[in-house]
């Protein structure tokens, strides 16, 4: 029990109303609907708070939040979904990061047959960048065993599609994040904001047309060293938990004539460049949209 204040401060929604004057009356009123739900459920269970977006830390067995409505649950060496009645995990996100709506109505997972059907669609309409967009999807398996990887390793990459406009390096990137049910991209955005979203999930997200070099220097090296943050409101120091997928074009270098090379060259010693051709002249408009309507759902 506490005191309405500390109760209050453990919830981020400011959707919560209390009445000041009655501050002592709250923890009793609480526990009274706890005792009422634990005597009148022919099946109580305690239900664990969402920690992040991506494995919850310390789940037994290890369970993965992707959205409100995707939980997956790994046990005995398989994968399966949990509808969210059976989850040990409540989907209660705040108004800032609100947990995403996975827009995937199948119960049970397909056991890799959408990267299979992804993949034989890459072969066929990719042409040159066929290998590329490969490079791109083992690209997120790095990603998603990030946590894992740093503690084997002095350093784990970033991972960057590189290239000419219209070279397709965005759409081997939105392929690639689809398969973890994420469709949405950040393009500009501030170092304490990527290194927010890199603290607070372990799923990737998808950085699209970097072109703040000072901003990606920045990011590179705290998650390439595990470099913990510290502000004077945390009580606890923040580390990466995850990196993003991006994507960049050669002109943002080009423009940048007071960056040292010396300075480029350490950065890019950090990140795995997955370098995209431009898309040759043979590929047609038809193609393209063929391209698109086969990656329909």
């Amino acid at each position: 029990m506490s005191t309405q204040t500390g109760i209050l401060s453990k919830f981020n929604s400011k959707k919560l109303w209390t009445v000041p004057a009655k501050e002592q009356y709250l923890p009793s009123y609480f526990k009274g609907l706890c005792d009422e739900y634990l005597k009148e459920s022919s099946n109580p269970r305690r239900v664990y708070p969402v920690e992040c977006v991506g494995l919850q830390q310390n789940s037994v067995p290890p369970t993965w939040v992707i959205g409100c409505n995707l939980h997956v649950e790994l046990a005995g060496g398989v994968a399966r979904r949990l509808h969210q009645g059976q989850s040990p995990y409540a989907v209660l996100g705040s108004e800032l990061t609100p947990l995403p709506f996975i827009n995937i109505q199948e119960e049970d997972l397909d056991g890799g047959l959408s990267l299979k059907k992804i993949i034989d669609i890459q072969s066929k309409y990719m042409g040159d960048n066929f290998a590329p967009a490969l490079l791109v999807i083992g690209g997120l398996a790095l990603v998603l065993h990030y946590q894992e990887l740093t503690l084997m390793y002095d350093g784990v990459p970033l991972v960057m599609a590189y290239g000419l406009p219209v070279s397709g390096k965005s759409l081997a990137v939105q392929i690639a994040m689809a398969l973890i049910g994420e469709d949405r991209s950040i393009g500009e955005c501030t170092p304490a904001g990527l290194f927010k979203l890199a603290c607070s999930r372990t799923l990737p997200f998808w950085w699209d047309d970097v072109s703040d070099f000072n901003t990606l220097e920045t990011l590179t090296v705290q998650t390439f060293n595990q470099s913990e943050r510290q502000t004077a409101r945390q009580e606890k120091t923040s580390h990466p938990r995850s990196t993003p997928l991006m994507t960049m074009n050669p002109h943002c270098l080009h423009r940048k004539k007071k960056v040292e090379k010396e300075k480029i060259s350490r950065v890019f010693s950090r990140i795995a460049t997955i370098p995209f051709q431009r898309i040759s002249e043979f590929q047609t408009l038809q193609g393209s949209l063929q391209l698109k309507a086969s990656l329909q759902p």
